[in-house]
């Protein structure tokens, strides 16, 4: 039952939205910075285990610890804001957030509907929040955050004409095996050491903001 509560929470057919951004992705093909399968695995692999790795999976781990143990998730929601580098990765965390809190709201997730309106909710703390309530492993359920973000990149790789859906899927085997290390190394994470400055992506997320011609949002 855990599996199947992890493969809904990271769906990409999950209605929050999360398909309509490329997390500066879109910039960075358009710059030529990414412009070969080999570009993007290390254009991946450096999110990974740079702010996915050193940002999102130790504050994962803090609200999942926070729900589960009836504390308060709320500090780590703003400093996760805070560490968000653009205005347009401010945005997509807060309007997917937004919209998982509603949908968890819809499916009866004690203390989803307080996140519908908060001003620091996010993919990544409703993800969390969910998982607790059904009862996931922090460990199953950061394997599942990160594979749907690489996921939802791949589908913007395809969507781009960058990759072709079969390179897609070797190049998505490729950066999934580096998961679970990326889970036990940020999870242990020092609450001094949370924190990472991209330059690449704050510049190609910055960009993309006024971008001329786009498919994803801003």
């Amino acid at each position: 039952m855990t599996l199947l509560r992890v493969l809904q929470l990271s769906s990409a057919a999950l209605p929050i939205g999360a398909f309509s951004y490329s997390h500066g992705l879109e910039a960075a093909i358009d710059a030529g910075w990414v412009g070969d399968v080999q570009a993007l695995v290390e254009w991946q692999d450096a999110l990974l285990t740079g702010p996915l790795g050193c940002v999102d999976v130790p504050i994962f781990a803090r609200c999942h610890a926070a729900f589960r143990g009836g504390g308060d998730a709320e500090p780590w929601a703003f400093e996760l804001r805070a560490l968000r580098e653009t205005r347009e990765l401010r945005d997509e965390d807060h309007v997917v957030g937004r919209a998982f809190a509603k949908l968890l709201s819809d499916l009866s997730v004690e203390g989803a509907q307080r996140w519908r309106r908060h001003p620091a909710a996010s993919h990544l703390v409703l993800f969390a929040l969910a998982a607790s309530h059904f009862g996931v492993r922090v460990e199953d359920a950061l394997e599942g955050y990160l594979f749907s973000f690489l996921e939802n990149q791949l589908a913007c790789a395809i969507k781009l004409s960058l990759v072709g859906q079969t390179d897609a899927q070797r190049t998505l085997l490729r950066l999934a095996d580096r998961i679970p290390s990326v889970v036990r190394s940020g999870a242990v994470l020092p609450d001094a050491e949370i924190g990472c400055f991209t330059h690449a992506l704050s510049i190609a997320s910055s960009h993309h903001e006024t971008q001329y011609s786009r498919l994803f949002r801003s």
